[in-house]
This record gives C-alpha cells, structure tokens and sequence, in this order.
C-alpha cells in the first residue's frame, strides 16, 4: 500500500526547491555582475601612487574593444580651464605618448618630473564605443 502524502510536506519540498532554485539563479546572476569586463564600458585613469605622481598614471580599459590611449603632460596656466581648454595639441604639452590597451587590460603610463614649480595636468584621451571623443583628466602640484 502506498502511503499518502501529506500537504505539508508538499509544502516543505516546494519551499525549500524554491529557495535552493531562486539562490542558484541570483548566484549566476551576480557572478556575471561582477565581471569587470560583461557589457561594460567604462575606464578608468589614476595615479600608480597618489603621494608620488612622479610614478605615473594607470589606465583601465573596460570599454569592451581594444582601444588606443593618448596621454599628455601640460603644465596649467591661468588661462586653462579644465577639461574643455586641455588637449594634447597644445604647444605647450611637454610629454606625448600613445598606447593601445587591449580590453580588460591596464596599461601604465610614465613619464619625467617637469623640474619648473606650478600645477600640471595629465590628459588622457580616447574613443568610447561608439567613436566619440573622451577625456580624462588629473592634476598635481610640482
């Protein structure tokens, strides 16, 4: 004879395959979130030491492509106003490098102190996925 199955226990083996599933599909979820590089676009540019710019910058390539990375060294004047007036076509730029940073990959970017006193500006440039110009930028006081 076959038992009969209770209600609850119905209840129970539901509730509990219902948690172990919706645990599994949030876990796949997020582990896909947390990829880096999974439909993203973005990047980013930083000192390698912030206490010693001297060390240089890094760039973060998370666009999605392979991308090219223009980076100068401008010293500030007073009449730059960052970022529209930065650009790595001044003449006044003292250093000028151009990388290509495969995606997911971080590429460093160095270069000399400039021995007169005064802010600077270091200017990377790039286009995003879908061509368009951007610009990043940091500062630091020699």
């Amino acid at each position: 004879m076959l038992k009969k199955i209770s209600p609850v226990l119905i209840l129970e083996i539901t509730v509990v395959a219902t948690v172990f599933l919706s645990g599994f599909l949030i876990f796949a979820y997020e582990r896909k979130n947390h990829n880096l590089n999974y439909n993203k676009s973005w990047t980013a540019v930083y000192f390698t030491d912030s206490y010693s710019p001297e060390k240089g910058i890094k760039v973060e390539n998370h666009l999605g492509i392979n991308n090219t990375f223009s980076f100068c060294l401008i010293p500030d004047s007073n009449n730059l106003t960052e970022p529209n007036d930065l650009s790595c076509d001044l003449s006044t730029a003292l250093f000028k490098e151009n990388k290509t940073v495969l995606e997911g990959q971080t590429a460093l970017f160095t270069y000399a102190m400039p021995k007169d006193q005064g802010k600077y500006w270091l200017l990377v440039t790039y286009k995003d996925k879908s061509g368009i110009d951007q610009k990043r930028s940091l500062s630091f006081n020699n």
